[in-house]
This record gives structure tokens, sequence and C-alpha cells, in this order.
């Protein structure tokens, strides 16, 4: 679309949207009802158009429906939008000819939409609430249309009936430009509508789903398959269409081995890392710090920096190398995989020395003597395991907190002009190899307030990015969208809390402001995740240091958290990441980088209830449901069913890598897909647990989310002011599927049911659990499943999970 930013050096609009509606012009009279003045039927559902037919019931062919979306939903809605400010307009105002065809020109909407603003701005309070309302009509009439044709988004055709299909088997009705015209179209106007009223911010539309025209576009400039994934599940289609224009061809990177999760391309292995030269280097030698220089001045629990000195004419080297320990100095934030690391001795090549010179020097620092100082960890870590390594990672907080600046060199940055619209600034940089490792993360945070980053004409600084102000004159939301993303994938932890007197702060900072900017980043080694955040978090990090094994460093790190006065969310016991395999610390992931969108964003919902405290053992829950099993004659089957409170529940371990968010509810006739299992998916300890009695098990529950647990002991006595603390192992979790009834409404049965709400009589609830009984007895297996007896656990129980 063409009145969306574009990207330096590209020409014309991403997407050329042909004109296809000649023979369905849309005709000036009632937005809603076009499609029936031109002989369709069209359906609704409430009070939203939902699909348009034949008058006969059948439906159209997808040119036909092209055309009527087109002359409707483009054109008219611009037209009557516009028209409502008494803004007039033609179709013909958006057509540009090439040739014999035609094709959506936006080129002179930006001018339009600065009309209806002033005129909107000059109108009393009445009008403009007016005008308002019937423009977010018409916009989320067209919104609504658009989502029902991605079928299978959303729902099936029974009432209130949500559905979760894969996206592959998606199929969209309209070409996939013209469903991108209509979404774009809906976020400009909306923002216009919105602006024209007052209000600067607005929720951006729903997202095409599996958009298949704009995942070729990334894909054929070579884009990572999570940084795709990445884009499509942060920004709305208008910016995903812009950043599409990035290519990432020049890096010249291998993804075929990353997945929709992580990107691998950028792993470094040690043995076979190569410290790299400049691109114009024929060949030179490596420059060398002091070592023992350098080992001296950590001892002293001093920054050391390197100082760059340009040599006498006589030296053989043109620059060299000291080591200082005072003065401004600049630290250098890089990514390995671009070959400015040394992992077998603390020294660089001459470019690359001579190249940090000129870029040191650029910098508006004023160095002791005017000769730059630097900190890198190429240079001034160890290479070592020896006493100093250890100083020096334990420091990285100080070194970047000290510093006057911190500069970014990333490859593809600094193949990049800088002379370019804000918007592709914000996208370059979000989407740079640099924002997508843990590393980077630290280093980003720590200096949040002095980040710099070299593009190839000069340095562009943080704070001039993250000043959304200047978005807000914008016609499109692209600018607004990033400036969010990259808010939220670097966050401004400045305010952190420095007591366990601001614990609650602390948790908040971890849980809402952390895990979003975790989500998609990697390392190379396991054991360096929790040291980095304890970097974040200004936790002891010395603590970390002498611990090799990543689990155990982890444990460290949440013990660490604890005494700061930080607890946890209990819903960490329902996420699908690996879990630590130590005792006391089974509900803990192994990697706060593990977890995925759904899970990132149950747990920030939970910022602020929820939480539960580390105790010696395991993590002290209460408030939550619980039953235990009553195992008789009966032993553990694939399948097991439950009365709770009038509910009959369908419980099955959930295999590794999935969640127990994934089971909602069953019916009889959905039973053999919902219900389908493949035992060898489980874990090892679940799978060793068919056939058997187990006497000591528990389940404990938040709505649908469900774990099992293995009861060890129980302290305390019933009588004792808190009652008893109950010391549980976490088994695995476990789908709990409710049976929900096809007969009068859609929702659960039981005691509790929402159906009450709903005036059902008395006798309703009877014949609801005569159906759920009868459809158990159409689905009981006896060969899988097993009916058990259960006794309900108070929500007040204590628990210690572990």
């Amino acid at each position: 679309m063409d009145h969306l930013p574009q990207v330096l050096g590209r020409k014309g609009s991403l997407t050329r949207v042909p004109y296809v509606c000649d023979a369905m012009c849309f005709d000036g009279l009632e937005f809603e009802s076009f499609p029936v003045r031109k002989g369709f039927n069209l359906v609704m559902q409430h009070e939203w158009p939902k699909f348009i037919l034949h008058a006969d019931g059948s439906r159209l062919s997808q040119g036909l429906l092209a055309e009527i979306a087109q002359a409707w939903l483009f054109f008219g809605l611009l037209i009557e939008v516009l028209k409502v400010s008494d803004i007039h307009v033609t179709a013909e105002d958006f057509i540009q000819v090439e040739g014999c065809d035609r094709f959506i020109d936006t080129r002179s909407l930006p001018n339009y939409l600065s009309e209806w603003e002033r005129k909107e701005l000059l109108l009393p309070e009445k009008s403009r609430k007016t005008h308002f309302r019937r423009q977010q009509q018409m916009i989320m009439i067209s919104n609504q249309f658009r989502l029902h044709q991605i079928s299978g988004q959303w729902w099936q055709d029974s009432l209130l009936q949500w559905v979760e299909r894969p996206k592959e088997s998606y199929i969209i009705a309209l070409p996939l430009e013209l469903q991108m015209s209509l979404t774009i179209l809906c976020d400009t106007l909306d923002r216009a509508s919105r602006r024209a009223r007052g209000i600067l911010k607005s929720d951006s539309s729903e997202p095409m789903l599996q958009n298949q025209f704009l995942i070729n576009e990334f894909r054929a400039r070579s884009w990572c398959p999570s940084e795709i994934a990445f884009v499509l599940q942060n920004l709305d289609d208008s910016s995903s269409c812009f950043v599409s224009q990035l290519d990432r061809r020049r890096l010249d990177v291998n993804h075929s081995n990353c997945s929709d999760n992580k990107c691998l391309a950028f792993s470094v292995v040690t043995e076979h890392y190569r410290t790299k030269h400049t691109s114009d280097c024929l060949g030179c030698e490596d420059v060398s710090i002091d070592d023992q220089e350098l080992a001296s001045t950590l001892q002293r629990r001093q920054i050391p920096r390197a100082c760059l000195r340009m040599s006498e004419p006589a030296s053989t080297l043109p620059i060299g190398l000291h080591v200082v320990e005072s003065g401004p100095y600049i630290a250098i934030s890089h990514v390995w995989s671009d070959g400015l690391g040394n992992p077998k001795a603390n020294s660089l090549p001459t470019c690359q020395l001579l190249r940090l010179y000129k870029m040191a020097i650029g910098l508006d620092v004023e160095f002791f003597g005017g000769n730059p100082s630097l900190w890198i960890d190429s240079l001034l870590v160890p290479v070592g395991k020896g006493a100093e390594k250890k100083i020096a990672l334990s420091s990285l907080c100080e070194y970047y907190r000290a510093a006057e600046k911190v500069l970014v060199l990333d490859s593809d940055l600094m193949q990049a002009s800088r002379a370019c619209t804000e918007e592709e600034l914000l996208a370059r940089v979000l989407y740079s190899t640099w924002m997508r490792r843990l590393w980077t993360l630290e280093e980003g945070i720590l200096s949040y307030k002095n980040l710099v980053f070299q593009f190839r004409d000069g340095i562009v600084n943080l704070s001039d990015l993250t000043h959304s102000e200047r978005f807000l004159a914008r016609v499109s939301t692209v600018g607004n969208v990033l400036y969010e993303s990259l808010r939220l994938s670097l966050p401004d932890l400045t305010n952190y809390p420095r007591s366990s007197s601001e614990k609650d702060l602390l948790q908040s900072q971890i849980f809402t402001k952390l895990l979003p900017a975790l989500e998609y980043r990697s390392t190379t080694k396991a054991a360096d995740e929790p040291l980095c955040i304890a970097h974040i978090l200004e936790l002891d990090a010395s603590r970390l240091v002498i611990i090799d094994d990543a689990e155990l460093r982890m444990r460290e790190f949440i013990q660490m958290l604890a005494e700061r006065g930080c607890t946890f969310p209990r819903g960490l016991l329902f996420t699908k990441e690996p879990k630590l395999q130590l005792d006391g610390f089974r509900w803990c992931p192994t990697s706060l980088m593990a977890f995925e969108r759904e899970d990132i964003e149950c747990l920030m919902r939970e910022a602020s209830k929820k939480y539960a405290k580390l105790l010696d053992k395991g993590l002290l829950i209460q408030g939550i449901s619980g039953f235990a099993f009553l195992f008789e004659k009966e032993i553990f089957k694939k399948l097991m069913y439950v009365e709770v409170d009038k509910r009959i529940y369908a419980l099955t371990p959930v295999p590794v890598g999935q969640s127990c968010r994934d089971g909602t509810y069953w019916t009889a006739d959905s039973s053999t897909e919902a219900l389908s299992i493949d035992a060898t998916k489980w874990s090892a300890e679940m799978q060793s647990m068919l056939g058997t009695s187990p006497k000591t098990t528990a389940v404990l529950f938040d709505g649908s989310n469900a774990i099992l647990v293995s009861i060890n002991s129980i302290e305390g006595q019933k009588s004792d002011p808190d009652g008893t603390l109950i010391h549980a192992r976490p088994l695995g979790q476990l789908y709990m599927r409710v049976l929900k009834t096809s007969s009068k409404n859609h929702f659960a049965a039981g005691a509790e049911s929402e159906a009450i709400a709903f005036g059902q009589l008395p006798g309703y609830l009877e014949e609801v659990e005569k159906e759920m009984r009868q459809s158990l007895q159409r689905v009981y297996d006896p060969e899988t499943s097993t009916s058990l007896n259960c006794n309900l656990i108070d929500p007040s129980q204590r628990w210690c999970i572990g």
C-alpha cells in the first residue's frame, strides 16, 4: 500500500493490488446494504456480516467475491468514512493506470486524512462524537467480514464453540493481496478516526493468520523462521508488510536448522571459531592485551580498559594496547558470530583495532590524552578458567553501567544507512541479529540511557528511537507498532528495585517486562542464562560463576530471587517448557527463554496475583482446587474419568512438549478426535504408572489447567493455626477435559453451571447430567479407560510442591 513508509532504496509499493471491481462499482448509497442492492444474500452473525452468497444460497466464486469485497469494503468504506466528515472522493482518486492494467494507489490518502482531522477539530463535541461512532461502525464491519473469510480461524458454524485448527488448514477466501489491502486500509482509517477524536493510541486490527503472501516475501529475503514468527506474532499487517521489505540476504546465513521459536544460525562452536579480519584487510597481525596487567587490574576489583594508541612510525604495529584503570571509556556490544570474538587469546587483529579506534574517536566522548579507551569482552575477559575470569564475569553489570557510551556493532546494521525513515531505523534495530541474542539483552538494558547503534554512515542513539511522540502525527500505525514492539524487546529497567522492600516491583519487572524480552532470544551456552539475568536484576553474580552446571546455576538463581523477597506465579505449574529435575524445584523452568507466547501472557496476567513463596522443599501454594484419586481395585490407564461437582472430566497425561492448556472440553461425538491417546509421547514417569495403582496421588487444578502430584508427606495437624502442609512432587500435567452437552446450550453442566444464569428451569440440570452419563457410556472403553472416585480437597489446603 503506497501510503505506508518506504524502505530506503526500494521503489513502489510492496503489494500491487489490482483494481478488479469495474462491474461492481460502489453506488454511494447506504454502506451496510450494498451487497443486497447488488442482488446478493448477506449472511449475518449477530450484527456483523459473515458471508456473501448468491440469492439461491450458493457460494460465490473467489473472483466474484473479490469484486464485491473490493467495491464494498475498500472503495465503499473509503468513500463513506470520509463522507461522514464532509470529504468527498471517488474510486478514481485511488486508481493508477499502467497501460491496460489498473492498480490501487493510496499515495494521495495522507492528504485526505489530514483534511479529515482539520475539519473534525473545528466541529462541536457532539458532532465529533457522532461522526466517530459512525466511522468506527463501518470500519468494524469491514474488519469482521475480513476475519470471517479466514475459514476456521475463530468459529464453527454452531454458536459459541471455539475451535483450534492447524494454521495450515486455514482457507482464505479472498486473494491475499486484496485481503491485505482491506486490513491496511482499516488500520489506517481506524487510526485517523481516533486521531480526529483525540485518541492517540489504538489497538491494532486482528492480523491475518498464516499470511502466505508475507511469509513468501520474508523467505525470499532470507529471514529466519523464528524472525518471521516473531514479526507475524507481534505486529499488525500494516507493520508486517512494511518490515517484509527489509532484505537479509547480505548476511549470507543458513537458517535451515532454525525453528519457529529459536534461531540457531548465530550459535558459536568454540572449537571452530575464527576471529575475522575487516573486509579490506589483506592480512595483519593480532595485537594482544598484557595478561599480567589485566589480571592485576581484575584482582584489585578495578574496571579494566583497553587504551588504543597509535604507534610511532618506527613501530612494527600501527596500533598498541595498554590496560588502564581510570578515565572515560566506551563499551562494545557485539554478536560473536560477526567475528569480533576470540575464545583462544585476549587479542584482536590489527585491522579490527584500527576500525574500533576510528569508531571510538567519532563518538562524543572526551578520552584522557585523546587516546580512546574501550571495554570489549574479547580483550578484557580472560580466556582461561581462573579466578580472574570469574571476577570479570561477575562484574559485567558494573562495566556496562559505568561506560560513557555502549556502542552496538551488528553486521546487518553496519551495512545499512541511517539516512532512512524513522520507521525503518526502528525496524532494522528491532530485527537485527543483536536483538535476538541473550548477552546483548543484558548489555542493552544495563546501558539503556547510553546505548548507540553503529550504521554504515554514522550512529543512532537508542534514546532517539524510544520517544513515541514523533509517531503520533503519522498517518500509518507502523511507527507506533514498531516502537511498542521495541519497548517490549528491550525494556527500560532504569527504576529497577534494589531492596527486598520493593519485592512487588521486582516481581513485576521479571514477569511483565523480562519474559517478553526473553522470547525468541537464544544463547550458545545454557548456563549463561541465569548469569545474564542476574546482571540485569543486579543480583550477586559471584554466586553463579562458581557453578558450572546449567540446572544447578538456575536453581541458585531462583534461590537468590527468593532471598530478595520475590515470589513466583503458580501458573509455572502449567507451562509447557522443560522443568528442572532437582528436588524442590521440579516446578521451575530450565530456561526463562523457553516460554511460548500463550504461557508468557498467562504469567503476565498473574503478575499481581496467584503468587507462591519458595520454601526449603518447594513452592508454597494455597487457594488452588484439588482432589485425591482413590485407586482401590482400579489401575492407572490411558484415560481416567472422574466426577467433580456434578461435572464429568476425562483426564489423560499431557505429551512431552505440550501444555494442559491445549485441552478444553469433549463431547461424545468428538471423542475420537479429542481423546486419541498415544502413551509413547508421555514422560517416562507417566508411562511407568500405566497398569499400577498409585495410592498417594492427587490432582491440582486451576480452571482447566491440571497437574498430577505424588504426595510425599503431611506436616502438622489440622488443628494447627495454618492447618497441615502437604509435601508433594509434580509428576506431570494432565488434560482435564470437561464434558459439554449438545442440548439447549453450549456451556458446561453442573451445580455451578453458567446455565443457571440463563434462567434455565431446575429440571434442565437433571436432563444435562443424564445426557453426560449417557455420553460417558457411549465412549467408555474398559481396555483403555478407568472410572475413579475422588475426594475433594479444600482450596485452603497448603501445598509444598517440589
